[in-house]
């Protein structure tokens, strides 16, 4: 993964009056990607979870017999 465009960034702080995230257009680009990546990563969770419920169900019905 690509480290954050804060890495050594000169102009980088965070002070009650000022947050450099919400002006920094690398940075809402960054982020932007990022949660374009999780998005993608959660619809193939939500596929892999539910095949893993279904196998856990299947073995619980043939261990029964």
């Amino acid at each position: 993964m690509n480290r954050s465009p804060c890495y050594m960034c000169p102009v980088r702080r965070v002070t009650e009056d000022f947050n450099c995230h919400a002006a920094c257009t690398k940075y809402l680009a960054y982020r932007k990607e990022l949660d374009e990546r999780n998005a993608e990563r959660q619809k193939h969770s939500d596929i892999i979870s539910y095949n893993s419920d279904i196998r856990q169900k299947i073995r619980k019905r043939l261990n029964k017999k």
